[in-house]
């Protein structure tokens, strides 16, 4: 009799563990902003297009309820200078704060699950080949 109240609690114990595991893992989505440039190097002049030059976001709910924005900069592949950009300790990603944007590809800065109200500057360095000029821009990211 004592076996079989042993076994009933360890099945008892197993049962809870897993309705416990088996319910859906919520998936917390981002929401997502882009800004995509063009750099074009053309003897000592750099021109640079940024669209959109200033991203704005804020977060619906509390707290604890955030919905972190995520920043995804492509740099256009008919671009031939290189870009990079590089931003202050605050940044409000996660990603490191200076990165390369790839040529054609997409790097995405992935949101803090608390990015806090207020205005960051980061600036976009491009270099162009051969040793051409350099110029930096200052865009903006606001969290309102």
């Amino acid at each position: 009799m004592r076996s079989n109240l042993l076994g009933c609690a360890r099945l008892g114990v197993l049962a809870m563990l897993t309705a416990a595991c088996s319910g859906s893992l919520a998936v917390r989505t981002h929401d997502n902003r882009q800004v995509k440039m063009t750099a074009t190097c053309t003897g000592n002049q750099v021109k640079l297009v940024v669209d959109s030059s200033s991203v704005h976001f804020k977060h619906t709910g509390g707290i604890h309820r955030q919905v972190p924005t995520d920043v995804g900069w492509t740099l256009d592949p008919a671009s031939n200078g290189a870009v990079t950009l590089a931003a202050d300790a605050a940044w409000p990603f996660n990603d490191p704060t200076t990165f390369p944007v790839g040529n054609g590809a997409t790097h995405t800065a992935v949101g803090k699950d608390k990015q806090d109200k207020g205005h960051y500057r980061y600036t976009v360095t491009v270099a162009c080949p051969n040793g051409g000029p350099t110029a930096i821009f200052d865009p903006d990211v606001w969290v309102d």
